[in-house]
C-alpha cells in the first residue's frame, strides 16, 4: 500500500526541518514549513495521478502560480514573462 498524500507531506516537512528541500518549480530552498506544498507535476484536471510519482515539493506561491498548467507549459509561461518584463516575479 502506498502512503497517502498526508503522509508524504509529513515526510517532506521532516526533510525541510532536517535538510534543505528545494522547490522544483523555482529551484529556491523551501525554508519554512508553512511555505511548503506538494504539486502535481501533471495536474489532476489534465489526467495526472494522485500518486507520489506525480508529486513534487513546491512553495505554496509557486504552486498557486502554476495552477492547472503542466510543468512544460509553466516553463514556457515563465520564459514569456521574462521576455515581456525582463524578469519573473
Amino acid at each position: 500500500m502506498r502512503p497517502s498524500k498526508k503522509k508524504w507531506k509529513m515526510l517532506y516537512r521532516e526533510q525541510i526541518k532536517m535538510h534543505t528541500c528545494y522547490c522544483y518549480l523555482c529551484g529556491k530552498p523551501i525554508e519554512k514549513e508553512k511555505d511548503f506544498n506538494l504539486d502535481h507535476v501533471l495536474p489532476l484536471s489534465r489526467g495526472g495521478l494522485n500518486d507520489p510519482t506525480n508529486w513534487r515539493p513546491t512553495h505554496k506561491t509557486c504552486n498557486a502560480e502554476k495552477g492547472s498548467l503542466t510543468y512544460e507549459e509553466w516553463l514556457l509561461y515563465q520564459e514569456l514573462l521574462k521576455k515581456k518584463y525582463g524578469h519573473v516575479k
